[in-house]
């Protein structure tokens, strides 16, 4: 069987055969169930992320460019900051959330967990507590 070499950017964005000796140089954001994405527009802690035509933006259940739901941010950022988002698994720091109701999408990257009535349904989740929901995203329901 022969040896095979992993493929991996170079320093100057070639791409290159990792050699023996080689370290690779990897940012992991801690907690697992999250990805590293870069803001295209401010956004708060737990603020709910799209992928939107100008990026990685808050996500709004009225406007149709921005209910592709990613996830959420684990930390606040600006405009070109990189920041980690939980895509899956659980996510808290919320409060006076209804456990075992569903969490839905609102405007502005807002939650609700009232089943909206027009826009976009995004369901997001489950409470699992008063300040945690198990982000289980679903795709969106024009109403």
């Amino acid at each position: 069987m022969a040896t095979k070499k992993p493929l991996v950017l170079g320093s100057d964005g070639s791409i290159e055969q990792l050699q023996s000796g080689d370290t690779l140089d990897v940012a992991m954001p801690a907690g697992g169930d999250v990805v590293l994405m870069t803001l295209s527009e401010n956004a708060l802690i737990n603020s709910v992320l799209c992928a939107s035509p100008t990026g990685i933006a808050k996500a709004d259940k009225d406007d149709p460019d921005k209910i592709k739901v990613i996830g959420f941010a684990t930390t606040a950022g600006n405009s070109g900051d990189q920041i980690s988002v939980r895509v899956s698994a659980q996510q808290g720091g919320f409060t006076g959330l209804i456990t075992g109701s569903p969490v839905f999408l609102e405007n502005a990257g807002l939650i609700t967990q009232t089943s909206p009535t027009s826009g976009h349904s995004v369901r997001l989740g489950v409470a699992l507590s008063s300040t945690d929901i198990l982000v289980e995203t679903a795709q969106p329901i024009k109403l």
